[in-house]
């Protein structure tokens, strides 16, 4: 299971261009509809949400407790686009990432949470729990990330 299977049609996200992108709430709402429409095209998963609109597929939750915020992690992770642009991997290089829980967006804490060690699946993080206005490495600003992550250790 991977995230990307299938991408979100073009004109979903183009509704993301006719508002302004200060306009959060109106973000939330277009970033819902499409988070929606990506995730009902993507055959091979079943999606469950969040309270705060994370929508999650996980295929394997791990053994163990899961990390809290003053946990330091180690995952692999790839960063697609609802697009289906691979934005960055530590798969693909090689290298897995370290990080405190605590340290990390929104959407990343929440969604670590859902899992222990070998834990494994698919976020879909609305723009509003990721970079938001800030356009990081790349990424357009407001983009709804979506991050396959399996966690390989966990250390309080």
């Amino acid at each position: 299971m991977t995230a990307c299977g299938e991408t979100t049609p073009q004109d979903a996200t183009d509704k993301k261009e006719e508002i302004s992108p200060f306009d959060s709430e109106k973000m939330a709402q277009v970033d819902r509809e499409i988070i929606r429409e990506y995730i009902g095209i993507q055959t091979d998963m079943t999606f469950d949400s969040t309270a705060s609109g994370i929508f999650y597929s996980i295929e394997n939750p791990g053994i163990g407790d899961p990390p809290t915020d003053n946990s330091t992690v180690t995952v692999d992770y790839t960063l697609y686009l609802v697009d289906g642009t691979q934005v960055e991997s530590t798969i693909a290089n090689g290298k897995p990432s370290s990080f405190e829980v605590g340290k990390v967006i929104e959407g990343w804490k929440e969604s670590l949470k859902l899992m222990g060690v070998t834990g494994k699946g698919t976020f879909v993080i609305p723009s509003g729990l990721g970079y938001g206005l800030r356009s990081v490495n790349g990424l357009p600003r407001n983009s709804i990330l979506v991050f396959d992550i399996e966690i390989l250790k966990i250390e309080d």
